[in-house]
């Protein structure tokens, strides 16, 4: 089976949704399902790559088995960023952004066709206790909302 999650940046919002995931007897999701797309990722993204996760420097094939792509670099590098993964991911893969200020209408022109959410966690999400608003495209389903509410869950 191939990897089933994605992450794009692993910085400190990225790498709190990955310690989240990952912690625990009963993983949100395993490692071994996780691929991390990130030059220099942050301490809890290491931990992740170190229990099993991918590390990747790009996406150069495309990923059959992702079900869900969280897309957390910084709002000025999602212009430059967006264009290398698009075509390497399903058009049913659900696309989660928790970048400020990317509207879903931004998140529609660059990932057309899939199913979108904007998210926006808060600070302490960063140490397990944050709490994550969050908005659907119309092409979201009740089970990719279920999936979308468990894994920002994660984050507090």
């Amino acid at each position: 089976m191939g990897h089933t999650h994605l992450i794009i940046g692993a910085g400190r919002m990225g790498g709190a949704l990955l310690k989240g995931w990952i912690r625990g007897r009963k993983p949100v999701v395993v490692p071994e399902h996780i691929a991390i797309v990130d030059p220099k990722p942050a301490d809890d993204a290491r931990a992740a790559i170190e229990a099993g996760a991918a590390h990747l420097n790009a996406i150069k094939q495309p990923m059959d088995a992702l079900e869900h792509v969280i897309v957390a670099v910084k709002p000025q590098m999602f212009d430059a960023v967006a264009p290398t993964i698009e075509s390497f991911i399903p058009k049913d893969a659900l696309v989660t952004s928790i970048m400020a200020g990317v509207s879903l209408a931004r998140l529609g022109a660059a990932f057309p066709e899939r199913p979108l959410v904007r998210a926006m966690p808060n600070t302490p999400a960063a140490i397990g206790a944050g709490m994550t608003a969050f908005t659907a495209s119309p092409s979201v389903s009740k089970e990719q909302k279920r999936d979308v509410k468990r894994l920002l869950k994660a984050a507090g």
